[in-house]
């Protein structure tokens, strides 16, 4: 137990440690950061450190009785809060039992941690009753809360936190990272971490999710109807349901601004799909217009995806196809 902090994490890291030294560390904290970075890494080691009874430069000593509770995960005094399985949001009792819980004397004499994740899905009930413990939580305690929308928790609430934001890395760091931990195709490994955004762990589950085939598989398809030897239905008994078209979109976005780059005089080796050459090339013709409008409608589609549950995926891969196709007529 004292695990390596992800390079991209290291001055966050550093930071808290310092914080907690000088008996500064806030009780309540915000870590504002998209997926795939690793947070609740550095979370659970900010947790070990402060829980530890005999920690060595910073780091949990891995040996003591809270070291040894937090290996068997049953460690009393740190609690975690997240959606409960069929439910969609973290619920005003489960907020409330966490309170009650907080409000008792520590287990083992020390800090009472507890981390809710992902925050932003409390409801509004939910954060109203959390707002006390954050004003007040009382001695020893720290409140941590992790999601990737802190624009979605209200005022009052990231009001009373301090807020860590945390950002992608470059994409050199990022590309490291991937490489050291899945040495594969050096253009392949750049593609996955750009698709990531540089998020590096995203990155990885890309890789190793099967993910890239099917990504090629897709475009290879558009590629086909862009030649017209493939015709739209091909595609619908393989890729109809709603997931696989929300990541359609996102590739297809991902087209779109390459394209846009493309046209301006970017290299193709900079583009997001720089392995994707012979599609992005067959859309230099496209005007502005059409471009604008292609954008417009993907995320049009995207709104639809996410916001309602009563959908037809088909229809919804009918409007996709038949705008990529007119591209080409």
């Amino acid at each position: 137990m004292p695990k390596v902090i992800y390079p991209w994490l290291q001055s966050h890291w550093q930071e808290l440690v310092k914080q907690h030294n000088q008996k500064r560390l806030p009780h309540a904290m915000i870590f504002a950061a998209p997926e795939g970075l690793g947070v609740l890494q550095l979370v659970s080691q900010l947790s070990q450190l402060l829980l530890c009874k005999n920690p060595v430069e910073n780091s949990p000593c891995g040996q003591c009785t809270s070291c040894e509770l937090l290996k068997a995960g049953s460690h009393p005094d740190l609690h975690s809060l997240t959606v409960e399985d069929k439910k969609t949001v973290i619920t005003v009792d489960q907020v409330r039992d966490l309170i009650a819980t907080l409000s008792e004397t520590a287990h083992q004499s020390g800090y009472r941690i507890a981390v809710i994740q992902p925050a932003h899905l409390m409801n509004k009930a939910s954060a109203n009753a959390l707002l006390k413990t954050l004003e007040e939580p009382g001695s020893d305690t720290l409140l941590i809360l992790i999601t990737e929308r802190v624009s979605a928790l209200p005022a009052t609430v990231r009001s009373r936190c301090l807020i860590v934001n945390i950002s992608a890395p470059s994409e050199e760091v990022a590309l490291d990272f991937v490489q050291e931990n899945y040495p594969d195709n050096t253009k392949t490994d750049l593609v996955a971490v750009r698709m990531a955004q540089n998020r590096p762990l995203q990155a990885l589950e890309i890789l190793k999710s099967g993910t890239m085939q099917e990504r090629q598989d897709f475009f290879a398809y558009l590629q086909g109807l862009s030649n017209k030897r493939l015709e739209p239905t091909s595609l619908y008994n393989r890729f109809n349901d709603k997931n696989k078209l929300l990541v359609f979109c996102d590739w297809m976005l991902g087209l779109v601004s390459d394209c846009e780059k493309y046209q301006a005089g970017i290299e193709m080796s900079k583009l997001q799909n720089s392995d994707q050459h012979l599609l992005i090339e067959a859309l230099d013709h496209i005007t502005i217009e059409q471009r604008f409008q292609w954008h417009k409608s993907l995320l049009e589609t995207k709104r639809v995806l996410l916001s309602s549950s009563n959908i037809n995926p088909k229809l919804l891969l009918d409007d996709m196809l038949l705008n990529w196709i007119a591209f080409f007529r």
